[in-house]
């Protein structure tokens, strides 16, 4: 039920690749197909071990490359911060897949699962 609040659902395509186990794939979806990047990942390509602690930002198992990032994503969470200090990760462009949300700012990225 909405009980008069608005739902705004974006119907535009989002297309970026995944580069899983060394082979490259085209992805388009749609905003909140899925609720983050390591559930898509999870859904499509990986298996069991990936995305542990199923998207807490606390375990580290669904670590992605930007490899091509034009600007800066969402900004990290305390708990992936925290996460990537812990397994001594400073660069920007290594990510938690369940910290990023699947919006505009992935088109055309080029994103390796580590």
């Amino acid at each position: 039920m909405n009980f008069g609040r608005a739902i705004n659902i974006s119907l535009d395509n989002i297309s970026f690749e995944i580069i899983y186990d060394g082979e490259p794939h085209q992805i388009t979806t749609r905003n909140n197909e899925y609720v983050n990047l390591m559930m898509l990942i999870y859904d499509r390509f990986a298996d069991e071990e990936f995305g542990d602690c199923r998207g807490m930002g606390k375990c580290g198992t669904c670590m992605v490359e930007i490899l091509n990032a034009r600007e800066k994503l969402a900004s990290f969470d305390r708990n992936e911060a925290t996460t990537l200090a812990k397994m001594d990760v400073n660069q920007q462009n290594i990510r938690l897949s369940c910290q990023l949300m699947i919006d505009k700012n992935l088109n055309g990225l080029q994103i390796r699962v580590l």
